[in-house]
Parts: structure tokens; C-alpha cells; sequence
């Protein structure tokens, strides 16, 4: 007993200081689906001024989040949700300063250093033109894809993750996964690894499929805030994973009340036909799609309770250009083989003496109606479950085309609440139904329906204990 006691004893102690130094250090470290704003505050000397109040403002939401400079003058701005801010900085014997919009990206930490002018309090300094300084403070490579990108650009089936084959390093084999639907399951082989070796995540939620990697649950675009594919150098936070990482992010509401509608039409009008419908003389399959949806987001309680909820349906019947088929021909459903050059013998009449059989043949190849399977005889008997042949041949004497429907709908409601300065709480909840249907050309030949009903949710809680300190909790589902 003592023994293990001794064991724990040491254990704790090698733990402790490395648990007290990440606490000390974690408001460097990105948080996952939100970024940070961290930076030096200098007087016009190039001297530090420590304990100074930093506040970053949303503007879209008017959230604020407060902190203070430390004894080296470096403030952070931790856990912030992507989207413009602005920030203010105030301290005694120095003008209040305020900078102009700052963008905010996914998982960046942006550095904004700044600059005071010794003066009044009351007098404001409005500091424009002012860009944080990119990729400082970690060495991952990758692209952010906005939420204008995802609306704007064209997406043949609505993925969004057909935008990230627009980055370095980043090809597909199959681009029809991409276009197959948000549930398409199509995914990029980032810089020479598998399909199976990325990790997709949703407000910091794993969103994987479990059965071979694939995207378990893909948002509307319209609904997406932004994305960032790291390709190279993730952060340890991650795991699970030696591909890229597609973390994304959905829209959160606002002060002001906003929403979209759309919906895209396609149909074969003007199509042509296939090259082998026209070989095998077979009409133009038929195909229609409608994708439709809308956003709306807006205040609960202006500046600390927000909503957003989004809703997309993607319709599509195609028609399926079927290889040739063999059929009976329409004398042999009625037991007429006398095209045969070879005999048909009765099995029924089979005798066995020792090692001699004998049989006796059907006379000129046909066989009595009484010794045709009453099954065979209804199915022969409906030409639109089991279809006559379109030409004289025995073989490849029949072709025709099957359909494929595809119903799809997906929707997610996200709530914000901004409790205090030092704590925001975050809750989504998303799901999906997706129908996907084949019909043979031939009745005959049954198929499966592919069907699945995707769910997804997420509670996240922020809390800063102090500008070293902050916590972040987060849980999640995924069916």
C-alpha cells in the first residue's frame, strides 16, 4: 500500500507543474472552431505599458470580452467566435484608442499590436487601416474558405467540401462524390494521404462517418460561417488524424435580424443524350433537380441572446442509362424450343438401370404447359415486370433505362448566450434525412434503399477565471 501510495505521490508531482505551466500558457493556443487576438501595447517611446484594459467588441453581435495587458505588456483575447472586431484600449495617462474592423478567422491567432499616445482618457485616438499580422504564433499551414466563398461560388450539389480542392496540395480521383448531395461522401487526398486519413469537425465537434472515415454530417453552405482546411502541421488538440483537417464553422445570430432563400433548378431540357443511348436507340433519361432552403438569424436579447436556424431540401430524380440485357424470348415462355438445335429431354422421366440412365425427349422441343412452373407462368405473363425481347436475337435482346431519387433534408438550429463578460455559452443542434432509391430497368432485379438520418449536438461553455486563465468545456453527440 505505501508503495502505491508513493507511486501516486510521484506522479502528482511530475504532473502538477506541467499542468500548472498549461494553464499558465493556454491563452496562447488556439480553441479549436474559435480564434484569439493577442499583441503588445507600446507608448510612442517603444516602452511597454502593462495592466492596460483591452476590450474586443463583435460587431455583428456586440459581445464584449475584457482583458488586461500582463507585466510584459501582451495581452490575449482567447476563445473569440469567428467575425469582425474592433478593439478599445484604455488606460490612465494615455489617449482611449480604437481600431477599426478586425477579421477574424477560424482557429487563427491573430497579432495586433498597438500603439498609445500619452494624453487624457477622454480623448479618443481611431486607429484605421489596421490589419492583424498573419501566422506568428503557430507553424500550420492551410486555407480558410469565408462564408461569402461557400454562397457565391458555384457547388454542383451543394458539398461544401468541393472547395477544398481549390488548395495547394489537394486532389480527388472521384469529383462525382463532390457532387452527390451534402451527404456524398466525397473527400480530398490532401499532400499524397488516403481519403480515410482526414478529419472533419463541426463547431469543434467531431463530424466523422465511423464506418470508413467519411463526412458523417455536411451543413447547407448558406448556413456556414467559415471553414479552414489545415493541411499541413495541425495543432495537437486534433489527434486522430495524419490528413488535412476541415474545421468548420456554422453562422451565429446577430443584433440585427437577417435571413437568405434560394433555390436552384436543373433539368434535362437541353441536354443530350448519353453515347450509348444513342447506340442502343434509347431515349434521353430523364433527370430534374430542386435544392431550396433558407437562413434566418437575429437577437433574442440584443448584445447576449442569439439565434440562428437554417433548413435545405435537395430533390433529384434521374434516369439511368441501363448495359443490354438477355430475356426469354416470348416462344419459350410458352415451353416452344423448337428453334433449338439442341434435344430437351422430360427430367421427370429419368430412369436408372445400374450405370445406364434414359430419358425421354420432348418431341420437337416442346414442353407441356402442365410441366411449367405456375411462378414462371405469372411472371411471364406481365410484360412490365419481366419485359418481351425488342428483337429476334436470343441474347442482348433487350435494353431500357432505370431511375434513381434522391430526397434530402438537413437543418440546424444554434443558440448563443453571451452570461457575463467571462462567460459565453454556446448550443447546436443539427439533423438530416437522406432517401437515396434505385429502381432497375427491370423490375425483376430488386435493390436496397440507402437511407440515413443523421444527428448532431454540441454545448460549448467558455470561462476566464483571469487573462492567464480560460477554460473551455465542450460536449457533443454524434449519431
Amino acid at each position: 500500500m505505501e508503495t502505491r501510495r508513493s507511486l501516486v505521490r510521484r506522479i502528482a508531482a511530475a504532473c502538477v507543474p506541467v499542468l500548472l505551466c498549461s494553464l499558465y500558457t493556454i491563452a496562447l493556443l488556439a480553441q479549436g472552431v474559435t480564434g484569439s487576438i493577442t499583441g503588445a501595447l507600446k507608448d510612442t517611446s517603444g516602452a511597454i505599458v502593462p495592466n492596460s484594459s483591452v476590450t474586443a467588441r463583435s460587431v455583428e453581435s456586440g459581445r464584449e470580452w475584457q482583458t488586461k495587458t500582463n507585466e510584459a505588456g501582451i495581452y490575449n483575447l482567447p476563445a473569440l467566435p469567428p467575425g469582425e472586431y474592433t478593439l478599445t484600449v484604455e488606460v490612465p495617462g494615455f489617449k482611449r484608442l480604437v481600431t477599426n474592423p478586425i477579421t477574424l478567422e477560424v482557429n487563427q491567432t491573430a497579432r495586433v499590436d498597438l500603439t498609445l499616445e500619452v494624453g487624457a482618457v477622454a480623448e479618443t485616438v481611431e486607429v484605421q487601416d489596421l490589419a492583424p499580422v498573419l501566422q506568428t504564433e503557430n507553424t500550420q499551414l492551410g486555407s480558410v474558405v469565408t462564408g461569402n466563398t461557400t454562397v457565391n461560388l458555384p457547388l454542383n450539389g451543394r458539398n461544401f467540401a468541393q472547395l477544398t480542392l481549390l488548395a495547394p496540395g489537394v486532389v480527388t480521383y472521384d469529383l462525382s462524390g463532390f457532387t452527390s448531395g451534402s451527404q456524398g461522401g466525397g473527400r480530398p487526398l490532401v499532400n499524397g494521404n488516403r481519403a480515410q486519413a482526414n478529419n472533419f469537425r463541426l463547431d469543434g465537434l467531431d463530424a466523422n462517418e465511423s464506418q470508413d472515415n467519411g463526412v458523417g454530417y455536411s451543413p447547407n453552405v448558406d448556413a456556414i460561417q467559415e471553414f479552414k482546411l489545415i493541411t499541413t502541421n495541425p495543432p495537437a488538440e486534433y489527434g486522430n488524424s495524419m490528413g488535412a483537417i476541415v474545421n468548420t464553422s456554422l453562422k451565429s445570430g446577430t443584433n440585427q435580424l437577417h435571413g437568405s432563400a434560394f433555390e436552384f433548378v436543373r433539368n434535362d431540357k437541353m441536354d443530350s443524350n448519353t453515347w450509348f443511348g444513342n447506340a442502343t436507340k434509347q431515349p434521353r433519361p430523364h433527370f430534374s433537380q430542386n435544392i431550396f432552403g433558407g437562413t434566418v438569424g437575429g437577437p433574442i436579447q440584443k448584445n447576449k441572446l442569439f439565434f440562428f436556424a437554417d433548413f435545405q431540401a435537395w430533390h433529384r430524380a434521374k434516369g439511368l442509362t441501363n448495359s443490354v440485357r438477355t430475356v426469354i424470348p416470348a416462344a419459350w415462355r410458352t415451353g416452344d424450343f423448337s428453334t433449338l438445335s439442341r434435344q430437351l429431354y422430360n427430367p421427370l422421366s429419368q430412369v436408372t438401370n445400374g450405370s445406364q440412365v434414359t430419358r425421354d425427349p420432348f418431341l420437337n422441343n416442346q414442353i407441356p404447359q402442365s410441366l411449367i412452373s405456375p411462378a414462371a407462368r405469372g411472371l411471364f405473363a406481365d410484360p412490365n415486370i419481366y419485359p418481351l425481347p425488342l428483337n429476334g436475337a436470343i441474347s442482348n435482346n433487350w435494353n431500357g433505362a432505370g431511375r434513381e431519387t434522391i430526397v434530402e433534408n438537413i437543418g440546424d438550429v444554434k443558440i448563443d448566450y453571451m452570461i457575463s463578460s467571462k462567460d459565453n455559452l454556446s448550443g447546436r443542434f443539427s439533423m438530416g434525412e437522406n432517401d437515396d432509391t434505385t429502381i432497375d430497368a427491370m423490375r425483376v432485379n430488386p435493390q436496397q434503399p440507402a437511407i440515413s438520418k443523421p444527428k448532431s449536438g454540441v454545448i460549448s461553455w467558455n470561462h476566464t477565471f483571469s487573462p492567464r486563465v480560460l477554460n473551455e468545456a465542450r460536449v457533443g453527440v454524434n449519431r
